[in-house]
């Protein structure tokens, strides 16, 4: 995944990426491709050049959107994981509160569609459609990714860093 370094300074920061997804979707096992040493639930990480601030945030329960302001102050970027094989209700339902968000529609937003070496993962267009990804304004990659193949998460984060 080219040069990443956890040893980085809280000043020398150039973008500021946050991560989130329901627990079981992947984002663990994702940080660990993309950053070996990271320290959840925040740390500052080198990617492809970048000195980046990420910051990992697990979905589960109702929340409402203010809650979310604060995690979304300031950033580069949002980079929302998925479970390719079961995309329920709620997925659409956070997707929706991340990108009502002010800061979220000016940054751009990576949606890692995890588990797509499964049988019964669903295909790019239907999670695109399932989704309604086109309703969304603004930079958007919807990557299908595997981190058991880890297919999908350098082309991913290339873009999103890029």
């Amino acid at each position: 995944m080219g040069s990443v370094s956890t040893n980085v300074g809280t000043n020398a920061c150039t973008k500021k990426f946050l991560m989130v997804g329901k627990c079981g979707s992947g984002k663990s096992s994702i940080i660990k491709i993309i950053a070996p040493n990271f320290k959840f639930p925040v740390q500052n990480i080198k990617l492809n050049s970048n000195i980046c601030y990420l910051m990992s945030y697990f979905l589960f329960g109702n929340y409402h959107s203010d809650h979310f302001q604060m995690f979304c102050k300031d950033i580069t970027g949002l980079i929302f994981v998925l479970d390719s094989s079961c995309i329920y209700a709620d997925v659409k339902y956070y997707l929706d509160l991340f990108m009502k968000q002010q800061e979220v529609q000016k940054s751009k937003i990576l949606i890692l569609a995890n588990k797509c070496d499964l049988e019964n993962a669903m295909t790019k267009d239907q999670i695109y459609e399932e989704l309604n990804l086109e309703s969304y304004k603004g930079q958007l990659l919807l990557q299908m990714c595997s981190t058991i193949t880890k297919q999908g998460i350098k082309e991913g984060i290339k873009w999103l860093t890029g």
